[in-house]
């Protein structure tokens, strides 16, 4: 069999095309989730709400979760801040160890693209960091807990972004197929 030469793949690799390809997993099923704060459920603050996604949605479409992975967010600039912590109560499961005590527990960083923003000012960024999940065995999801913190960690206020009081996420989330 001749050997692959594209430049992007080790030598390693270059054994056969089939171990190149990825095929489609055909036993899981992919779905992407907006949500908006504006659309909260119960609301604890501006930054601290809840989503009942059956409610929100009409249905529950989330039923045996195996990964969620948050792809953007749109987030009012935080005064005094360069970063905020998104923490998902039932995304918990983070891997990220920090020196920052409410990152811990947290399920995504999200930077802010400049530090040009002004508090209040919102710019779609696609900076986040350790915001992939995984459940085993898969769990079903029928709302969301978000809170976003500062650095010490406590919650955005409004009073941090300059009175804007939402924010927008967007979810890769893969189930297994029925």
């Amino acid at each position: 069999m001749p050997k692959l030469t594209h430049d992007h793949i080790s030598s390693d690799d270059r054994r056969s095309s089939a171990m190149i390809i990825p095929r489609p997993d055909l036993g899981h099923v992919s779905r992407r989730l907006f949500i908006d704060s504006r659309d909260a459920t119960s609301r604890r603050g501006a930054f601290d709400f809840t989503i009942k996604l059956d409610e929100a949605m009409g249905r529950n479409s989330f039923k045996n979760v195996t990964n969620v992975s948050l792809s953007a967010v749109a987030m009012p600039k935080c005064a005094n801040e360069d970063y905020v912590v998104l923490d998902v109560v039932q995304f918990s499961d983070s891997n990220i160890d920090s020196s920052v005590p409410s990152l811990n527990d947290g399920f995504a960083v999200s930077f802010y693209d400049s530090s040009l923003l002004s508090p209040g000012d919102v710019k779609l960024s696609d900076k986040c960091f350790s915001q992939t999940v995984r459940f085993d065995p898969p769990r079903n999801l029928d709302k969301l807990d978000v809170r976003v913190l500062k650095h010490d960690g406590t919650v955005v206020t409004e009073a941090d972004t300059s009175n804007a009081n939402s924010m927008s996420m967007l979810f890769d989330i893969t189930m297994l197929g029925s």
